[in-house]
């Protein structure tokens, strides 16, 4: 199961004040083909970055499963 989302960061103004906000990218959480769970950056496009993450979980699957070559 993969999902995507963006999480809230703090960012500090010239004033030294903390602003929580949410960031600019988005982000991916798949597990691997070891079964790791990874978060990745991806990119501010909601819809490129399910994308990535699509392709991502595919190879994923495909190393979990033998077929993919390392080389």
């Amino acid at each position: 199961m993969s999902s995507l989302f963006k999480p809230k960061v703090v960012r500090r103004l010239a004033d030294g004040a903390k602003v929580r906000s949410k960031a600019k990218r988005w982000y991916g959480q798949y597990r691997d083909g070891r079964r790791i769970l990874r978060r990745v950056p991806l990119c501010p496009d909601k819809a490129a970055s399910q994308a990535m993450l699509t392709d991502l979980v595919k190879q994923a699957q495909l190393e979990h499963a033998g077929v993919v070559d390392r080389y």
